[in-house]
């Protein structure tokens, strides 16, 4: 893999509370943005690649954008199943627009500016990976310069109808969050280096890969971590990332890793997922 390296990065979160934290004013507060009649998934996202950005792109490299979302747009997708079949009506077309996938990026590539590759991506605790590694196939063929990775996630209202869709008890806190970062071949100024993206379809291969990472490493781990791991990383002393947890999330392991990330400190930052029968997925951010 050639070198890319981290150039900017955004983790936002939001715990999950009744009445919803209001983005929209965010939006018009930091950035003057008036959003009207979009989805909360576009919300959060637009939010999210403002603040990673700065509003700011070079309109000379050409940018790609790819978006991650466990679940997508959730409360959208919810209004218009109550409207289709509890209240036996035709959907309402904002409504049924908003359930796409593709508008998050619409919105952002129309603020931002963006001309390049416009993906979005859902592939369940595997989105924000999936998104990266669609982002260095682009890198590496020349495709752009640049790419913005994003993962959103927000929640249904109300929460305990969401809750009892997700079989989650009421004690489990939940978060919306937004978490985004920029990649390039750029060295000057940036967070980390991009040193190892790779999933790997056989445990012992991701175990070696891990005993040559270095002690002052941190990581966080989507979904649950195979155990066949946890002992080279005990050996390794490589241990999970502290902090506040703001609540449950498809890419809740993406803010984590982020929010790491804009802090100062000299530590690498790990990110594992994966199983025995599926593989593991290793991307781990040098500084």
């Amino acid at each position: 893999m050639d070198k890319f390296y981290v150039t900017a990065s955004s983790a936002s979160a939001f715990p999950a509370t009744e009445p919803a934290s209001d983005i929209k004013a965010l939006l018009r507060d930091e950035w003057g943005a008036r959003p009207r009649r979009t989805s909360r998934l576009t919300d959060l996202s637009l939010l999210g690649a403002l603040r990673c950005t700065q509003g700011q792109i070079n309109p000379d490299k050409m940018m790609g954008l790819y978006l991650a979302s466990g679940r997508g747009s959730v409360g959208d997708t919810s209004g218009m199943l109550q409207q289709i079949l509890v209240q036996d009506v035709e959907p309402m077309p904002l409504t049924f627009i908003n359930v796409s996938s593709n508008m998050p990026g619409y919105y952002i590539s129309q603020n931002l500016g963006l001309t390049g590759p416009n993906l979005a991506v859902t592939a369940g605790k595997g989105s924000f990976d999936s998104a990266v590694e669609l982002a260095l196939l682009d890198l590496n063929s020349g495709a752009v310069e640049q790419a913005l990775i994003g993962a959103v996630e927000e929640c249904a209202y109300p929460l305990s109808e969401y809750r009892a869709h997700l079989a989650l008890s009421a004690t489990v806190p939940l978060a919306e969050s937004s978490a985004w970062m920029m990649l390039s071949r750029r060295a000057e100024g940036s967070l980390a280096e991009l040193r190892l993206c790779r999933h790997y379809s056989r445990l012992d291969n991701a175990i070696e890969a891990l005993g040559k990472l270095p002690q002052a490493t941190r990581y966080v781990v989507a979904g649950e971590l195979p155990a066949q791991l946890q002992p080279v990383l005990d050996e390794r002393n490589i241990s999970p990332l502290e902090g506040v947890f703001p609540g449950d999330s498809q890419s809740i392991a993406a803010w984590q890793l982020l929010q790491a990330l804009e802090q100062s400190g000299d530590e690498s930052l790990l990110y594992l997922r994966g199983n025995r029968e599926e593989g593991v997925f290793v991307m781990w951010l040098c500084r």
